[in-house]
């Protein structure tokens, strides 16, 4: 699909992406079709006195969605077709209609696809287990290195292929037979062959896994192995196979161009557009090649596309009626290939009964695994033999097993073994390596002197048991020091259950406004370790229960001395999270819930027994553009006596954002928070996503202040306005908030999230 070149390079501003294209065209230069032993598909219509019609479908990415009006104007018209070739994105709708998908479900289909997501094959969040996101808190980049014994892997291409697969499945009911003559409609895809350079004819096999070697742009997604060759786009050799068409059943070609045609000398304004007319010229020749073939009785379709790029993909309703009106102009030239109602209604009606029906589990395999449990997968998948193939529950099983993170991606094939019965092969593709490295930073500025900058960095090895067990380490620098490492062990395969000993160090700087001119700035140092019994709720989160000790150190770092402080630390732990926000930075749906629980107790040697309990909560509510988001905080010391350094505090961005940080400090807390945010333009590919615009409210209360703290109890509110930006790097934000006595603030933050 040539024009996912555009959409991956803008991505990843890829220059070899365009140096492979080039190599490739020179090769095509010289392009001869592998030709399918012999024109079969026409001994499988039955003879009629209407000529044969071949459809011939150019690709063009998104441009390519206006093939889905051109069939269902066709359908208006009662004009039939006894087979489909297609290139690139012609050969993914070629391919869902030859299958038997219907034009209804075909448009409800392209024109609801979430086309970000597909090509970001990034999972959904909601699908997630609570132990792998639980870093989307901290401000880590929206990428993760895979090791392999701590050596760096480079990525074999910079688009996933995970939810294009599935997506491509779901439009052909993931159909795998003995060659594409067998299909409701026979079907031809082209692919290229990055080697030769020459195009190589797919008539076999499954059908999504055709489609996806037919639009495989080199550099952005992985060649597609297929007989002896490694494929990519289709497009580089034969973007409108005419002659491929005329071979297979065409008395008459209906050839429908969506291709984009040569840019101008005033559009060649950067490397990028160079690059894209290299593979536009090379296109464009062997697409004349082919156009030359067809005759006065066959019909060229080139719709209005001017207005519309290869990258269109959100602008799907648009497309497809412009592949309609195409059609519509045509009227005449079509109107010779026009049936009856009876003879249409006949011939759809041989379609779908040429669909095969859905198969029964005969067996489950499973491709060998270097390091992922196999047991683990089967009981992960859910797949028996003896149920009835259902795609929807295994597309779900699959995508939350893909969520885990373990995998590059998990395809499957159905390969018939008798009528009405198939195996199931599945194909998971581990990553090259079982540790996951990510990097983050966080900046912060008041504009008022108190700036901050943390830098965090995290490891992960998976996988270092057969029970599934995994070491983390996380590491943050700056202001802020901190080292954190866990030990995560299943207690059985497969089980919900898990132990984890942990050892920590932490080093934080604070700085308490005392009085209104006086202030003391300090470090709290902490270091020590514990051990937790925890239970994952699948995907919805976790809850823990445990013992912790520690060493803690009070030291001064500001003009109003005061001596150090050692305290032991020890006590009881209780944390339990439900976690289903789509998105940490911007969320635009679900809730979050998180409540924790700290007991210090004499019996584990701490300096003081006192209780601290504290709750949080969160709901997002979209409409449109706009997005609700409201929070709120309670917390307590249940009438114990806590110590200074774990008291409540609220002041700081986005915890009453006109109040310095540790503005208020105190053993009982309530704050709320209610957002408004549109999302009001788009990042460019490869920066991030979206740009906000939106106004907060914050309000909050602190009470049984601590001795010597003269900030007074009562309620504070907080108001401000902020424009945001979700980049690759984190959450930017810009804000300006003003608030009750007096107070006001302007920050500018990254990486901190709401």
């Amino acid at each position: 699909m040539r024009s996912v070149v555009k959409q991956g390079m803008s991505l990843r501003l890829i220059l070899p992406a365009f140096l492979l294209f080039s190599s490739a065209l020179i090769h095509a230069a010289e392009s001869v079709a592998t030709r399918s032993s012999a024109p079969v598909a026409a001994k499988l219509q039955k003879k009629t006195t209407r000529p044969r019609v071949a459809l011939v479908l150019s690709g063009g990415g998104a441009r390519g969605i206006a093939h889905i009006g051109v069939f269902k104007a066709l359908e208006k018209m009662r004009v039939p077709y006894d087979c489909i070739v297609g290139t690139s994105m012609g050969a993914i709708a070629g391919g869902s209609f030859a299958t038997g998908f219907s034009v209804a479900e075909a448009e409800n289909k392209v024109v609801n696809a979430d086309w970000s997501s597909i090509f970001a094959d990034r999972p959904q969040r909601s699908d997630i287990p609570y132990f792998r996101k639980s870093e989307d808190y901290q401000p880590y980049f929206d990428f993760t290195l895979t090791l392999n014994n701590f050596n760096f892997k480079t990525p074999r291409n910079f688009v996933g292929v995970q939810n294009i697969g599935l997506f491509f499945r779901e439009l052909t009911g993931a159909r795998s037979v003995a060659s594409f003559d067998e299909l409701p409609v026979p079907f031809r895809a082209i692919g290229t062959d990055i080697i030769t350079g020459k195009p190589v004819l797919l008539s076999d096999g499954t059908v999504a896994e055709a489609m996806r070697a037919s639009m495989t742009v080199p550099g952005v997604f992985p060649p597609i192995p297929y007989k002896g060759h490694l494929l990519v786009d289709g497009g580089l050799s034969k973007n409108i196979p005419v002659s491929t068409g005329r071979e297979l059943c065409g008395d008459v070609v209906i050839a429908v161009n969506v291709s984009t045609p040569n840019l101008k000398q005033d559009q060649l304004v950067s490397f990028l557009n160079i690059g894209e007319q290299v593979i536009n010229i090379g296109m464009q020749t062997n697409m004349s090649e082919e156009l030359a073939l067809l005759t006065p009785q066959d019909v060229l379709l080139v719709p209005d596309l001017d207005r519309f790029t290869g990258t269109d993909f959100q602008k799907a309703s648009e497309l497809v009626n412009a592949g309609e009106k195409v059609v519509n102009d045509h009227a005449e030239e079509l109107k010779p290939l026009q049936v009856s109602e009876a003879e249409y209604v006949a011939w759809r009606d041989a379609i779908e009964a040429r669909k095969p029906v859905l198969p029964v589990i005969d067996s489950v395999k499973m491709a060998p695994m270097k390091w992922v449990n196999k047991d683990v997968m089967s009981d992960l998948l859910k797949i028996h033999p003896g149920n009835d193939f259902d795609m929807e529950s295994l597309h779900k099983n699959i995508n939350r097993v893909y969520a885990r993170g373990d995998f590059s991606s998990i395809s499957y094939d159905i390969v018939n073994t008798a009528p009405g019965k198939a195996d199931i092969l599945i194909t998971p593709e581990e990553k090259p390596g079982r540790d996951f490295v990510r990097f983050g930073l966080s900046l912060y500025s008041d504009f008022q002197g108190d700036a901050s900058f943390s830098a965090i960095a995290s490891l992960r090895r998976a996988w270092l048991n057969r029970l599934d067990a995994e070491w983390r380490a996380d590491m943050q620098v700056g202001r802020d020091n901190a080292l954190y490492s866990e030990w995560y062990q299943p207690a059985s395969l497969g089980s919900e259950l898990f132990v984890a000993p942990y050892a920590f160090f932490r080093d934080q700087h604070h700085d308490v406004r005392l009085t209104n001119v006086a202030k003391l700035d300090y470090e709290y140092q902490q270091e020590g370790g514990g051990l937790e019994l925890g239970s994952v709720f699948g995907r919805w989160g976790e809850v823990r229960i445990g013992i912790m000790r520690a060493y803690a150190t009070l030291k001064s770092t500001s003009l109003l001395t005061t001596p150090d402080e050692n305290y032991q630390q020890g006590g009881y732990t209780l944390r339990s999270i439900y976690d289903q926000l789509d998105n940490t930075n911007f969320p635009h749906s679900g809730g979050s819930a998180r409540l924790s629980y700290f007991k210090s107790s004499h019996d584990l040697d701490a300096a003081a027994n006192y209780d601290r309990v504290e709750f949080r909560g969160a709901k997002a509510l979209t409409w449109g553009r706009n997005t609700a988001f409201l929070a709120m905080r309670t917390g307590s010391s249940l009438g114990t006596a806590l110590p200074f350094y774990d008291g409540f505090s609220l002041g700081g961005i986005f915890n009453l954002s006109a109040y310095p940080p540790d503005y208020f400090r105190g053993e009982e807390l309530f704050s709320g928070r209610a957002m408004l945010y549109r999302r009001i333009n788009d990042l460019p590919a490869g920066l991030g996503k979206g740009v906000y615009a939106g106004s907060l409210l914050e309000a909050g209360r602190i009470t049984s202040t601590f001795n010597g703290y003269t900030q007074s109890n009562g309620s504070a509110l907080s108001g401000g306005l902020f424009v945001a930006a979700d980049t690759v790097l984190g959450p930017f934000y810009l804000l300006g908030a003003l608030g009750n006595n007096n107070q006001a603030a302007v920050y500018m933050a990254l990486g901190i999230t709401f």
